[in-house]
């Protein structure tokens, strides 16, 4: 099975498209589609973060330690997928407070949470 991209699609064509075809030769990460698409899920989990007003001290090569090429592909929106969660929420996305982990253990883990409080 090929990789697709999760943020931009393989071909854009027809009117009304936005966008370029992706140009491997012209990526910061080499021609690796994994790495190109890891590279800018982190910018965007930064913007993000930024855009919250939350404290964000990951650097790439921390995300990409976190996030195995395993987990990256398993990544989504269903319960057994994965996503990136902070520890002990609200005190920031560094390295000690975050772990990649199911979306059903993150969904268990926010309502213990609130049982606790």
């Amino acid at each position: 099975m090929e990789y697709k991209f999760k943020y931009a699609p393989e071909t854009i064509g027809g009117p009304g498209k936005r966008g370029r075809n992706p140009n491997p030769d012209t990526w910061q990460t080499g021609p690796c589609r994994i790495a190109h698409d890891k590279h800018y899920g982190f910018l965007k989990h930064k913007a993000q973060a930024s855009y919250r007003n939350e404290e964000h001290t990951l650097t790439l090569e921390q995300w990409e330690t976190l996030w195995t090429d395993e987990d990256w592909l398993a990544r989504g929106r269903k319960s057994d997928n994965m996503c990136m969660q902070q520890r002990t929420p609200g005190d920031g996305w560094h390295l000690s407070n975050v772990e990649v982990v199911s979306r059903r253990k993150h969904f268990s883990d926010i309502k213990r949470r609130n049982r606790d409080v």
